[in-house]
């Protein structure tokens, strides 16, 4: 049980997970059937219905980051260890988010993960950092033949110039809106750059979080918003959320997208 972990445990646990992930590319390319599951916050019993929900439906799942943070039931830690679990046994596909990159970044009274940690293991405090450099192993952008998925943004240059130890370049991928709904206010991309990258890579549709009152939301036609977190189900569209590809797609309303209300229910997305 998670809840039995002990602090060496853990260690143990990212040590796998940080020895699975030094050898998988910063770009995962997949195959569908894929599952794509938007940003969780802490929500271990959302993650739980979607895993299974992927499982049973024969489909690998994605994880878009952000799966620390504003935990809705103070099981911020438990969902970490969780999807770390995940990640190490190749049962999942988990990018970065922005909340996963706070070694890079000073995200200050965002960053939940350390003091939930320290009072879960307050004889041991340097899981935090554990936990940091693992979470810089995760790659920063999945693709299929007609999907880009990411946690934020696209990528700003050439896939072979992608570094993800620098920064800098996290930023597009972890960090960035639709200039038409900057909310973050930090980094966005426009509907030409958007156009753009879809062109030159011939993928159609682009699947990200990170903006929770996009939630269910298609702007410039092809991006798709997700967030799968009862944190904020009642922001944007509403509702917890998750996509299903069966196969490629030639556009957004070919996802089978779905709400959790108890069970999963197939919804629609709602265009901008």
């Amino acid at each position: 049980m998670l809840s039995e972990y002990t602090p060496d445990d853990v260690r143990d646990l990212l040590a796998r997970t940080r020895k699975v992930l030094e050898v998988k590319p910063t770009i995962v390319r997949l195959k569908p059937p894929i599952t794509v599951i938007g940003d969780l916050h802490g929500d271990l019993g959302t993650l739980g219905a979607a895993i299974r929900l992927a499982e049973d439906e024969g489909t690998t799942p994605v994880i878009l980051g952000d799966f620390i943070d504003r935990a809705p039931d103070n099981q911020n830690v438990e969902t970490a260890i969780s999807v770390m679990e995940l990640a190490a046994s190749n049962r999942a596909v988990v990018l970065r988010g922005n909340h996963e990159n706070f070694l890079h970044f000073n995200l200050g009274p965002y960053l939940e993960l350390a003091p939930d940690l320290l009072v879960k293991y307050e004889d041991d405090t340097d899981l935090l950092k554990h936990f940091g450099e693992t979470f810089l192993e995760l790659p920063l952008m999945a693709l299929t033949d007609s999907i880009l998925m990411s946690h934020a943004g696209i990528p700003p240059l050439p896939f072979k110039d992608i570094d993800p130890k620098d920064p800098e370049m996290a930023i597009p991928f972890t960090w960035a809106d639709p200039e038409s709904h900057p909310h973050h206010k930090w980094y966005t991309f426009s509907q030409a750059d958007i156009a753009k990258f879809m062109s030159d890579t011939d993928r159609k549709v682009f699947i990200r979080g990170h903006t929770a009152p996009l939630n269910r939301i298609v702007v410039y036609d092809n991006v798709l918003t997700l967030q799968t977190t009862k944190v904020f189900a009642d922001a944007g569209a509403g509702g917890i959320n998750l996509a299903i590809i069966r196969d490629e797609i030639a556009s957004v309303d070919q996802l089978e997208l779905f709400d959790h209300d108890g069970r999963w229910r197939a919804t629609s997305p709602v265009h901008a």
